[in-house]
This record gives C-alpha cells, sequence and structure tokens, in this order.
C-alpha cells in the first residue's frame, strides 16, 4: 500500500473527469469486479444479436410461399435435436413411427413435360429406353458398315477373307508363369521334343 502511494505520488499528470462521470464510475466499482460488468455486456450483447437474427428468420418465413407439410417421422426428426440418430432410427424399425405418407410437395410441370411424362413414364424408363435405343443404333451401324466393307469373290460369291487389324501389337508371353530362366528354357520342348 505504501509503494503504491509513493508511485502515485510521483505521477504529475492528474485527469480531470466531470462529476457525473465520477458518480457513474464509482457505482460500477462499488457494485461489480469489471470483469463481471464485461461479461455482462457482452451476454446482453448477444441476446440482442439473437433477437435481431430471430426476428429476420421470422421475417424471411412469412415472405416464403412453400410451406411443407411434415410427416409424423419428420416432425419427430426436427423437433429432437437432442435424440441420438439411432435411436430414433430404432424407433422408426419397431413401427412406433411408421404411417402412410402423402406427399407435401407436388411440382408445377409444364404441359410439354407432362406430355412426355405421360407417353414415356418416369425417369428410369426414359433413360433405359434411351440406353436401349442408343445400343441398338450402334449395332444396325456396325451391321451396315460390315455389309457395304465386304468384298465379295467374283467366281463364289463369298466373302474374301479380311483380317481384323489393330493399331496395337501384343506380343505372346514366353513364360507367363515367371520361373527363373533355366528352368523355364530346360522345361520348353524344342521343335516337338522335350530334353
Amino acid at each position: 500500500m505504501q509503494a503504491s502511494k509513493e508511485v502515485l505520488a510521483e505521477c504529475k499528470y492528474s485527469p480531470n473527469i466531470n462529476e457525473v462521470s465520477e458518480v457513474l464510475a464509482s457505482e460500477r466499482r462499488q457494485s461489480k469486479k469489471i470483469q463481471d460488468y464485461l461479461y455482462e455486456q457482452a451476454r446482453e450483447r448477444e441476446d440482442k444479436q439473437k433477437k435481431r437474427r430471430v426476428q429476420k428468420e421470422d421475417v424471411l418465413k412469412q415472405q416464403c410461399s412453400f410451406r411443407p407439410l411434415l410427416n409424423e417421422i419428420s416432425r419427430e426428426l426436427a423437433s429432437s435435436r437432442l435424440r441420438s440418430t439411432t435411436e430414433l432410427s430404432r424407433e422408426v424399425l419397431k413401427g412406433k413411427l411408421c404411417q402412410p405418407v402423402a406427399p407435401s410437395f407436388t411440382p408445377s410441370i409444364n404441359p410439354i413435360s407432362r406430355i412426355i411424362v405421360a407417353e414415356q413414364g418416369d425417369f428410369l424408363s426414359r433413360s433405359r429406353n434411351y440406353e436401349r435405343k442408343k445400343n441398338d443404333a450402334l449395332v444396325q451401324m456396325r451391321k451396315e458398315f460390315q455389309t457395304k466393307s465386304t468384298v465379295l469373290d467374283s467366281v463364289t460369291g463369298q466373302p474374301l477373307f479380311q483380317p481384323v487389324v489393330s493399331s496395337s501389337f501384343v506380343p505372346p508371353q514366353r513364360n507367363p508363369l515367371k520361373k527363373p530362366i533355366s528352368t523355364y528354357l530346360h522345361e520348353t520342348p524344342i521343335n516337338g521334343h522335350s530334353h
């Protein structure tokens, strides 16, 4: 205490504080520690921010035109964020939450899409049909190419031999079992004779 008074005596600057500020500062010091005061201020600021955020979300929700109809399972999942997923899945498996559910969303489809869906079925059927048609067209093109490119013998009328030529050459494997070369050479017959 004595040391702090000596240090303060050496200080030549003393700030001038008006009476109102002095009263306010003394009230704060008497009632709470500065850490508690700052903590409380931060908490109040967070509460205000949270209220503003909730108000913004409410305004956005009111502007949304789509409001889904939640079935019991979805409502249960949304409301029980604290419960574990395994616990919920057990309840679903036990049948507590299972009920037939009507779809809650029906998209608006333009007239052309409606005609396509009515004539060709669902997406999976349409994609299968497309793949089948594509493969059939490819097979047909190959057949046409083979008939156009087939050269017939003028005497017999039979197609001439046309070897299939490709750009990749695969050399035959001489030692497919990867045996030591001496063993492989010893076991390999020469001109049909074995050693």
